[in-house]
């Protein structure tokens, strides 16, 4: 587009000077002031120091100092074109717009383009380093209905569409989120199983220490004649006689154990 800023600068008897410094101001984008070009003309210093006044943004704009148009009305003068000086500016200032907006026509293709664009490219990279990091992932750590989801050809997934690739992100990511979870659950599950046998096996051990204590404390009292140790069987019997000498026992042993009325 500078090139195209020259050409017309040429066809229409533009000053030397400006027709060779203007493109070069417009293709550094704005990285130099107008003034740090050398071996510039008096007359065109003039134009520099009051052109570097104006930002560089400004000036693609179309905000130019008004020493461009004195230096370039003297040229129109002394030329053939019929152009007035006013005519001469609206069509260079049109010039600088077009090459600003063909600029920004560029920019936008370029960033925000839906297949090329800088932007989609970034993140169909990313995503295709995401796919290569998660094909590496255990199978056993993922539930057993999302393990399909490894078994896809991945030396032709690469050539799928985004929005594709971009779901089988999005599934592994919840599967493996799913399978961490499970896991998680089962070694809770695992951890309760285990103290609960824990204290089980605990509580039988103080059972079978207080029933030893118990025998130990029974053969004590029969080895010194205080009680006659008798055998499980004999302290079953004895309860049931115990209970056959109570009362209830003597009235449900007769035939007939209903209430009689006192004659």
């Amino acid at each position: 587009m500078a090139n195209q800023l020259g050409s017309w600068l040429e066809k229409n008897y533009a000053h030397p000077e400006l027709q060779e410094w203007l493109p070069r101001y417009i293709t550094l984008r704005g990285t130099r002031q107008f003034s740090d070009f050398p071996h510039l003309s008096p007359e065109m210093r003039r134009v520099a120091a009051s052109q570097d006044l104006i930002p560089w943004t400004s000036f693609m704009e179309g905000k130019l100092s008004k020493e461009i148009f004195r230096l370039q009305g003297s040229q129109l003068m002394s030329s053939p074109s019929r152009l007035t000086i006013v005519d001469w500016g609206k069509q260079l200032i049109s010039q600088i717009l077009q090459i600003s907006h063909a600029q920004w026509v560029f920019r936008n293709v370029s960033l925000y383009d839906a297949h090329n664009g800088y932007l989609r490219v970034k993140q169909r990279r990313a995503v295709l380093r995401e796919v290569d990091r998660l094909s590496q992932v255990d199978t056993r750590t993922l539930p057993d209905r999302s393990r399909y989801l490894l078994e896809i050809d991945f030396s032709s997934f690469s050539a799928q569409p985004l929005a594709k690739q971009q779901y089988w992100v999005y599934a592994m990511q919840a599967a493996i989120k799913a399978g961490k979870r499970a896991a998680t659950r089962q070694r809770v599950a695992t951890a309760r199983d285990r103290r609960v046998a824990r204290v089980g096996a605990e509580r039988r051990r103080r059972q079978r220490r207080v029933a030893g204590a118990s025998d130990a404390w029974d053969t004590v009292r029969e080895e010194h004649g205080l009680q006659e140790r008798p055998s499980r069987v004999r302290r079953a019997e004895e309860g049931v006689q115990r209970d056959a000498g109570s009362v209830a026992g003597v009235s449900l042993s007769h035939d007939d154990n209903k209430r009689r009325r006192p004659d």
